[in-house]
């Protein structure tokens, strides 16, 4: 038997009319939790060739909504029946098929005509041996949305629409940039909404209180919600204009032309409504609610570069009092978006990614010259802009991505991971990567660098990276043959020891030739070799210059040797 848990609860639809008590962390509307058939017949009794279930009381409502997993050509019986607090029960009744969908899944609904507090549903014979894989049900309100442009209003039947697809996208070239995918792309029905929208000014971050999939993909999981919305819930279309999945996925919901339907409380005026599948709240796993899950980075960057997206395009400037959860708009009495992800809300206000820096400055001038078999230690500083601490995940890598450099030394982390940073870095302060570049071979080199959190993300990619981009910062080197100038100095050293030469004389030899270091030293200061920076606040420049473990004599240096300046571009990433 194929299991299916594919529980869906619209914790943030809000009723408009008789409503009843809402369970923990949902609204009076919901998609019920759909589980294996043998699970959900548990407790549930054989009466007269009918399996009938225990009474349900979580809420109250009019109409009893059922999700059926079926062959399809399995033809079931369903029958409910309800009572109202401190009455007497109705007669069973048949439930009318809304909704078929596919790999048999269904939408049933018997409508009592007045509010209910208990429900009863019965299915003729065997489930099990009829072919019925999974089933959910619960008592709900409709909202009746469809029928009226706004709370109050009076009804009206909705405009005759087009079913003609449209030859043109119907989200921006900005959010398609950032992957959101169009109704059109994952099949929409067309929308049966009337009421224009075009002055949007604030946003309201909702959970669906339910699985991350449907049918085991979150296409899926967006096509059911809109069939749910519209066949039981009795919606214009789905209530949010966009969905979130678990993976960062993002889905065009109802049309930005229509005003939302989702937050309620008299907040749906000009409310961007954005919606993460899943149930993130400590309530869910209670009957009738998803299993609670956990919020992922990829689905938290998803939902904040689709925020700051739609706050450029229609000039919202996003905090705490333009971007909310949807309990935290007046009027409303629901835990949506549940306390994992309504603790996450500044990452939707920021405009930073999660891992994101800017290159402020390094420890090498111009072309740095290696010798055949020698290494030496250079210096890298970044900025940190994200949201997250740099650790020891951090890496400095060279370009191209995952690929070995000729310049690899043996204290690399691998041939395609250069260092860490030297310590952990939180936002707003820099981080110095210290490492070494080994000279294998005689030539010319260039070694561009870019970021990766390990396991996470590339920094230059977005929406869980945000930069630097990659190649606004190389390395040139140029690696020449020894010249074994240091090795004769050496070995003449030695030598002047084993005869036992004079040490005084050592000495006034050293402190003849000081002059000759300061010398060398202004020569240094003149050619170069201190640290170049970005001003940025927060970062302090060091004056220490890179190193060789054995510097090359600068006399032997090759006079046709070409010494190429150092490329390096510093680009601002585009805030999102």
């Amino acid at each position: 038997m194929r299991v299916f848990v594919l529980s869906f609860l619209l914790s943030c639809l809000p009723a408009l009319a008789l409503a009843g008590p809402a369970l923990p962390g949902q609204d009076p509307l919901g998609i019920p939790e759909i589980l294996d058939t043998e699970i959900a017949l548990s407790g549930w009794k054989a009466e007269s060739g009918w399996t009938v279930s225990p009474l349900r009381d979580e809420q109250t409502g009019s109409r009893l909504s059922v999700v059926l997993v079926a062959e399809s050509s399995t033809d079931v019986a369903l029958q409910g029946r309800a009572r109202p607090a401190g009455g007497h029960f109705s007669d069973w009744f048949d439930l009318e098929e809304r909704w078929a969908g596919p790999e048999g899944h269904r939408i049933l609904i018997l409508d009592f005509g007045q509010p209910q507090s208990e429900v009863q549903l019965r299915v003729e014979e065997d489930p099990l041996a009829l072919g019925v894989h999974a089933l959910g049900w619960t008592l709900m309100e409709p909202v009746w949305e469809r029928l009226y442009t706004r709370a109050g209003d009076a009804p009206e039947l909705p405009p005759e629409l087009s079913t003609e697809p449209s030859e043109e996208p119907s989200v921006s070239n900005a959010l398609l940039d950032i992957g959101v995918v169009p109704r059109e792309v994952w099949g929409a029905d067309p929308t049966n909404c009337s009421t224009p929208e075009d002055n949007w000014y604030r946003f309201a971050i909702h959970h669906t209180a339910g699985n991350t999939t449907h049918s085991g993909t979150i296409e899926g999981a967006v096509q059911f919600t809109q069939a749910y919305a519209m066949n039981s819930g009795e919606y214009c279309d789905m209530p949010y204009q966009f969905m979130v999945g678990h993976d960062g996925s993002l889905w065009e919901g109802r049309p930005l032309d229509y005003r939302s339907g989702a937050t309620g409380g008299g907040n749906n005026d000009g409310n961007i409504a954005i919606s993460s599948m899943g149930c993130f709240d400590p309530s869910c796993g209670s009957p009738g609610t998803g299993p609670q899950v956990s919020t992922t980075i990829s689905m938290l960057a998803g939902g904040r570069i689709l925020a700051q997206t739609l706050a450029d395009e229609h000039g919202i400037t996003i905090n705490t009092d333009t971007l909310r959860g949807h309990r935290d708009w007046p009027g409303n009495s629901t835990a949506c978006p549940g306390d994992a992800l309504h603790s996450q809300l500044d990452v939707y206000r920021s405009p930073s990614a999660h891992f994101e820096g800017e290159w402020v400055g390094f420890s090498w001038d111009e072309v740095v010259e290696l010798e055949v078999g020698k290494t030496i230690e250079l210096s890298l500083n970044a900025f940190n802009l994200g949201i997250e601490t740099w650790t020891s995940n951090t890496r400095l890598a060279p370009l191209p991505r995952d690929v070995a450099h000729p310049l690899a030394a043996s204290s690399w982390l691998s041939s395609g991971r250069i260092t860490g940073p030297n310590s952990n870095t939180p936002q707003g302060t820099t981080a110095t990567f210290s490492f070494e570049i080994f000279g294998a071979a005689p030539g010319s080199y260039s070694l561009s660098f870019a970021l990766v959190e390990e396991a996470v993300t590339w920094f230059s990619d977005i929406p869980v990276g945000g930069g630097p981009e990659e190649g606004t910062m190389v390395l040139n080197v140029v690696v020449v043959e020894s010249t074994g100038d240091d090795d004769d100095d050496d070995d003449a050293s030695d030598d002047d020891d084993s005869v036992g030469d004079d040490d005084d004389a050592s000495d006034d030899d050293d402190s003849t030739s000081g002059d000759d270091d300061d010398s060398a030293e202004d020569e240094d200061e003149e050619e170069g070799g201190e640290w170049v920076t970005n001003e940025y606040p927060g970062f302090v420049a060091d004056t220490a210059c890179g190193c060789s473990t054995e510097s090359p004599d600068p006399l032997a240096r090759p006079e046709s040797i070409l010494l190429v300046g150092l490329l390096l571009g510093f680009r601002r990433r585009l805030r999102l």
